[in-house]
């Protein structure tokens, strides 16, 4: 009568990559930079499209402009304002913090 143990993973040890994390901590998101940058370029596109569009309005009673470049005008002026409002959703909903684990 032989008697034999046979451990299981002897022969085929299995390697299981871990680490532990000892906390958490709060580092500047790089993204709310780049939100807030283009949160600032959207406004200033806003700002001047505008401005346009009051001139090409001014213009256009008194008769200086074509009815058809006022209308691009307004066109181009709501299209800013849709950029505008996407962008300030972007900036308002990025954080500037996010957590990263110590390790």
């Amino acid at each position: 009568m032989r008697n034999s143990i046979r451990e299981s993973g002897r022969q085929n040890p299995r390697r299981v990559a871990s680490r532990y994390v000892a906390g958490t901590r709060q580092v500047e998101n790089p993204g709310w930079y780049d939100a807030q940058r283009n949160y600032e370029q959207a406004q200033q596109q806003y700002n001047q499209n505008q401005r346009q569009q009051q001139q090409m309005q001014s213009q256009a009673r008194q008769g200086d402009t074509s009815d058809w470049a006022a209308a691009l005008s307004g066109l181009s002026a709501g299209l800013s304002e849709v950029s505008l409002s996407s962008a300030r959703n972007e900036a308002y909903s990025t954080p500037r913090y996010v957590d990263e684990e110590v390790i």
